[in-house]
């Protein structure tokens, strides 16, 4: 989701809350992402799944409270 990175010095909760403060930016990025693995050739674009751990996990409820479909449903051994 994150092309770019913190300038040497700067912290990562400066650079990440511009994500994290922003559920709909955070989203944006996220489908981005989605959009791109499913464009690739070798990709089954019916069979891609979103995870993450931490800022990746804020980053997917997010995702699912933005642009949530509700034929989704969670692996339930994951939570």
């Amino acid at each position: 989701v994150f092309a770019e990175r913190p300038a040497p010095g700067q912290p990562a909760w400066a650079f990440t809350g511009k994500y994290t403060g922003n559920a709909m930016l955070f989203s944006m990025r996220t489908q981005a992402a989605i959009d791109y693995v499913q464009s690739l050739e070798e990709v089954d674009e019916t069979k891609v799944a979103i995870i993450g751990y931490c800022l990746g996990g804020t980053g997917v409820v997010h995702y699912l409270n933005t642009h949530g479909d509700p034929s989704v449903t969670a692996d339930k051994k994951a939570l």
